[in-house]
């Protein structure tokens, strides 16, 4: 019948036949995915279309923002691009909203003032000067043509505009500040024991009826999760390279011509003290951040400690408490002032005030490493590395491809691929969609191996790209499906889970006890000796003291204010089970002060901004098509 078919497809009937039939289809449902320019159409807001291209555009940029910040640890799992893809289109859509808010209130971007601001951007300065040609080339390598990077650039001023309007008018009432303030930098100072679970464990008795209904009734508790073993094939780019021979003479001759590779940058070894600043800041938080920084180093001059000072004063959690040590580094490992004032300073010499983007430091440099050249006999295992990994580089991309041919021609089977490339075929053992360890931590794998195409269809899975040069291709050996655990299995976890239960209900009712007698009047160390514990003695805690259990630290903050000179008692219950009681001693206001109020009203904007965001994005008309992201 087929090759009926096929002799009949010769004649003119037939062709007209296939036209009839082919451009219906062609045609069908076209307009849905065009919009009156004849251009995809991803979203609408307002009946305003977002076009593909833009979404596009938006999303490769997107995607260059996180590989130039992330560098080699970028690497998005299908979930991760998901979030990309929905992030990038929300993005869109809120522009589009706040454009169409921009233009209805009447804010306007001329040509004159765009071209200014255009003109300002160092990005195409030559010589500190706006040059055309610079301007076009950084046009051309972010895929922009000069309209349509106007276009978006009109777009963002006027986004601008409208949030500097909202944002940066706002402003809370100094009584509003003041009371902020207070309760956001509030210290207090509060005693407490602890009451562990532990003592009660041995007084729970568990019966076989507890453990039963416990079972009963908490199947999903102690289920064993979805699980799958799968046999993968593994390709492996490293593995081709070790493989690949290279004489002793071509490894010399590489070693020459690239020599300059194998040498030590200078390092430079440095400590310093930071005060915290907001790129944003206003100039007056500026200027007294830069005032306080001129005194402390006036301070170090006069020959006060380094080390003392920045222990007590930098604002940099990570070398504070080391004296401000920051070690040795080369260039490319701080920001560029921060690096660019170390390798100017003389050993011992203290610099001037240096403005990054965390904030003002102080820098002194303790010591130098200068660089120079290693001799081939230090480097030869990494000159050979490089030129195997070089030569293996059209070796692996010839067997990748083969391999998902092999894997895609016998979807039943492993075997063909691995004994055309003298490959093993491993098994991983069983592992949940929590992943385990070693390759079945790869977020990727583990998206393959629970696969429609691999569960479902029992396939071989498509080829998969791992970190460091793999490619696997797997397919199922076993599954095992989310079951509830035999009895027999989890009894001793039900015993321990009921156990605990029942005396971490007793140590909370032995905190409440104690708390009663406190209120009572009973002598806080008689409350302690029968307890059999000790008080804790807390003084001047923040709401973010990160030493002490966050349940303690929040019910103390939950307290009311001490009373006629008593403590206020109260308890909290521990993430481990124990319990916890407190006594409250005093409340100490925050002080309000210029820059944290300044800093205040900057948040408050900020969120008053965010809720107009969120505000006019519901009231728009916005319709997504999500099939053709």
């Amino acid at each position: 019948m087929l090759q009926d078919i096929r002799d009949r497809a010769q004649s003119w009937i037939m062709w007209v036949m296939f036209v009839l039939i082919t451009v219906p289809f062609a045609l069908w449902g076209v307009h849905q995915y065009f919009g009156p320019g004849g251009e995809l159409v991803v979203a609408s807001v307002n009946d305003r279309p977002i076009s593909g291209r833009a979404y596009q555009q938006a999303l490769q940029q997107q995607r260059f923002r996180l590989q130039s910040t992330l560098g080699s640890g970028f690497d998005l799992d299908e979930a991760g691009e998901k979030r990309l893809k929905q992030e990038t289109l929300n993005r869109l859509v809120e522009e589009e909203v706040l454009v169409d808010t921009a233009a209805t209130d009447g804010m306007v971007i001329g040509d004159e003032q765009l071209a200014y601001l255009i003109h300002g951007v160092d990005a195409f300065k030559v010589n500190g000067q706006f040059s055309r040609e610079q301007y076009e080339r950084w046009l051309r390598s972010q895929g922009y043509v000069s309209e349509g990077f106007e276009q978006s650039f009109r777009r963002s001023l006027l986004i601008g505009q409208l949030q500097t309007g909202v944002a940066g008018t706002a402003f809370l009432t100094k009584p509003e500040r003041e009371r902020l303030v207070g309760l956001q930098d509030q210290k207090r100072s509060f005693a407490y024991l602890a009451i562990p679970v532990a003592r009660y464990l041995d007084q729970v008795q568990v019966t076989e009826q507890q453990v039963e209904d416990y079972y009963r009734q908490h199947p999903a508790e102690l289920m064993r999760p979805e699980q799958v073993d799968v046999e993968y094939v593994e390709l492996s780019r490293q593995a081709i390279a070790a493989g690949i021979a290279v004489s002793e003479e071509e490894l010399r001759q590489r070693y020459e011509t690239h020599k300059s590779s194998y040498s030590v940058p200078e390092q430079r070894q440095a400590r310093h003290v930071l005060l915290r600043l907001a790129e944003d800041a206003d100039p007056q938080a500026v200027e007294v951040t830069q005032a306080r920084a001129r005194e402390l180093r006036a301070r170090l001059k006069a020959g006060e400690s380094f080390e003392e000072l920045a222990k007590t004063v930098s604002e940099d959690p990570g070398s504070a408490q080391a004296g401000g040590e920051l070690g040795f580094f080369a260039r490319g490992a701080m920001v560029a002032p921060f690096e660019n004032a170390v390798f100017a300073l003389q050993v011992g010499e203290i610099s001037e005030p240096v403005r990054t983007p965390f904030g003002v430091h102080i820098i002194r440099l303790d010591g130098v490493r200068p660089g120079g050249e290693k001799p081939f006999e230090s480097v030869r295992a990494d000159v050979l590395r490089e030129v195997q990994l070089e030569r293996s580089e059209p070796v692996f991309f010839e067997q990748a491809e083969r391999l998902a041919n092999l894997a895609f021609e016998y979807p039943d089977s492993l075997e063909p691929a691995a004994k055309a490339l003298g490959l093993p075929v491993r098994s991983t053992g069983l592992f949940a969609r929590t992943g385990g360890s070693g390759l079945t931590a790869e977020p990727k794998l583990i998206s393959a191996a629970f696969s429609d195409e691999v569960l479902q269809q029992g396939h071989n899975s498509e080829p998969v790209e791992l970190r460091g040069g793999r490619v696997v291709v797997l397919r199922e050996k076993e599954y095992q499906a989310a079951a509830q655990r035999p009895l027999e299995e989890v009894r001793a976890e039900v015993v321990t889970r009921l156990k605990t239960f029942e005396a971490a209900t007793r140590a909370s009712a032995a905190a409440r006890a104690a708390a009663e007698s406190l209120r009572q009047g009973t002598d806080p160390a008689e409350v302690a000796r029968q307890q059999s514990a000790e008080w804790v003695e807390v003084r001047d805690a923040g709401r973010q003291a990160s030493e002490l259990d966050p349940a303690i630290l929040a019910r103390a903050f939950e307290l009311p204010r001490p009373q006629s000179g008593r403590e206020t008692p109260g308890t909290a219950e521990l993430a481990s089970g124990d319990a916890a009681l407190i006594a409250l001693r005093s409340v100490t206001e925050g002080q309000p002060a210029s820059a944290a109020e300044r800093r205040l009203d900057q948040v408050y904007g900020r969120l008053l901004y965010d809720a107009l965001v969120e505000t006019l994005r519901r009231q728009a008309d916005v319709e997504i098509f999500s099939e053709r992201l």
